[in-house]
């Protein structure tokens, strides 16, 4: 943990309902954290050539990725902080500088270390299974969030809305609007069920690395039925996760060392 942050640690803003709060260095740090996972993903979607070449077009991914991927990222963090509040500690989100860098790095290499940053907590004591509770309240969000994307992409389909280009509003985007609506909405289902796995991965700094220490069995059921909701998204991605096992581990060595 970091101590100096601590000690700047103001309440500037409250979330009614909630009761929690976020001050200016960590709202900011959300904030770059969120864009950097999503220009990440973009960049393994697309590919580096295209933020050159087709500017636009990247810019527009750019967009649905916010829309697809952003929500889930900050709920994800907003859960861990929420959960470890109720257990009386104190928490607080914290990029890391080198995580973020490293992120970017491999998005190059076509793969996404989706941990740009972790939620700080500070506690007297917290016994395993709230350590667990903690961990998991942000994989349990992104799989509510990929379920319920999916519940929205057969609402679209059934009142035949699926298909609109995604124009944010201008006609003259539609024509070159890479996403319809029905493909947002797969693609929050997607990227969510996979921040889901890759979060229940058992390795450092990964939330699924304290969840397996309190309890195997239910750690294998949620990383189970995240890599079940990806294939079902997708059977390719049975492809995907077994990169993403294999990968993941290799630069969670390197992790342990680096980051934080």
């Amino acid at each position: 943990m970091d101590d100096e942050h601590e000690d700047v640690f103001v309440k500037n803003i409250f979330v009614p309902g909630l009761n929690i709060s976020f001050d200016s260095a960590e709202i900011l740090e959300l904030l770059v954290s969120m864009l950097a996972l999503c220009f990440a993903m973009n960049i393994v979607y697309l590919g580096i050539d295209s933020m050159m070449n087709s500017p636009l077009l990247f810019g527009l991914h750019m967009i649905v990725f916010m829309i697809g991927a952003a929500p889930g990222f900050l709920i994800h963090e907003i859960a861990h902080k929420w959960v470890a509040i109720k257990y009386g500690a104190v928490s607080y989100y914290k990029a890391s500088a080198k995580g973020l860098i490293m992120m970017i790095i491999f998005s190059f290499l076509g793969f996404v270390f989706a941990a740009p940053g972790a939620v700080m907590i500070r506690a007297k004591y917290l016994a395993s299974k709230e350590r667990a509770f903690i961990s998991m309240a942000g994989p349990l969000v992104n799989i509510v969030i990929s379920l319920f994307s999916l519940l929205v992409l057969g609402g679209l389909i059934l009142i035949g809305v699926n298909e609109i280009p995604v124009s944010f509003g201008f006609e003259q985007m539609a024509s070159i609007s890479p996403f319809t609506l029905g493909e947002v909405a797969y693609f929050s289902a997607m990227i969510n069920a996979f921040l889901a796995f890759f979060n229940m991965l058992p390795f450092f700094p990964l939330d699924g690395s304290k969840i397996i220490v309190w309890n195997k069995t239910k750690w294998l059921m949620l990383i189970m039925f995240a890599g079940v909701l990806m294939i079902a998204i997708n059977p390719g991605f049975i492809f995907m996760i077994i990169m993403f096992v294999i990968l993941a581990f290799i630069m969670s060595v390197f992790a342990r060392t680096i980051m934080m």
